[in-house]
């Protein structure tokens, strides 16, 4: 396998960018990180530090590109075709990853060993899910990253309904979903790992930001400690240890 993985990033994210690449520079023939110039509600990226994050990532391509017309709400789709596109031509495999997706690289390093992904054409992995702080993980497996094989990477930007459901779900090939090594986890996601700044900046300029009142929802999580439970999903959650160090 000639692996290629595409980062989606915005500097929202930027306490997880550092390890994503690290988790994968191992394991990956090359590594290309899209930035959109510009968040899901308008605001101006930025560039100067995307640029410093790119310098201290040397094993990876930063493209940022300007997608403000022609892609919104959800340059996200854009940037995986784009990142997809810019892949050399040895590259045979995509894993497609959100920067806030650490690989657990010595797991998925036995998976390739194994081979069982040369049985499909896409592969939806399962991951951990995390919240509020990288010790609390939920008890519920959810599936995000997908491996795919080059040749089945199609995605049209301008469809707005998938996302990696799309690079999945959409493929006329073999697919397999909720995929594990011998029942151990490659993928741990940290979307909702956030001080109270850091969520309500994530609230108020994503994608889905419309759907309900976050705000609140986010201002009444940090008037006291963690209870068990979160307002995201109706998941119950272990206290585990911080593996990355984030």
């Amino acid at each position: 396998m000639n692996l290629g993985v595409v980062i989606n990033f915005c500097t929202n994210e930027k306490r997880f960018i550092n390890a994503c690449i690290n988790s994968v520079s191992r394991i990956a023939k090359q590594i290309v990180v899209p930035v959109s110039d510009h968040f899901f509600d308008g605001e101006p990226e930025d560039l100067d530090l995307v640029k410093r994050i790119a310098n201290e990532n040397p094993d990876a391509e930063f493209i940022v590109y300007n997608a403000q017309n022609q892609y919104q709400p959800r340059p996200g789709i854009y940037s995986r075709a784009l990142g997809a596109s810019k892949l050399r031509s040895e590259i045979d495999w995509v894993l497609f990853l959100d920067c806030d997706e650490i690989v657990d690289t010595d797991i998925f390093s036995l998976y390739l060993e194994k081979g069982e992904w040369k049985n499909y054409d896409t592969i939806a992995l399962s991951n951990y899910w995390y919240f509020r702080d990288p010790t609390i993980r939920a008890k519920t497996l959810e599936t995000s990253a997908v491996l795919i094989r080059r040749e089945f990477v199609k995605i049209d930007p301008a469809d707005q309904s998938g996302d990696r459901q799309q690079v999945h779900q959409y493929v006329k090939g073999r697919q397999v979903r909720s995929v594990t090594h011998e029942d151990q986890i490659m993928i741990h996601h940290f979307s909702w790992v956030r001080n109270k700044d850091e969520m309500l900046k994530k609230v108020i300029s994503w994608g889905h930001k419309g759907e309900r009142d976050w705000v609140s929802s986010v201002e009444e999580e940090f008037s006291r400690p963690f209870n068990g439970t979160c307002f995201v999903n109706d998941y119950t959650f272990d206290i585990v240890e911080n593996k990355f160090n984030l």
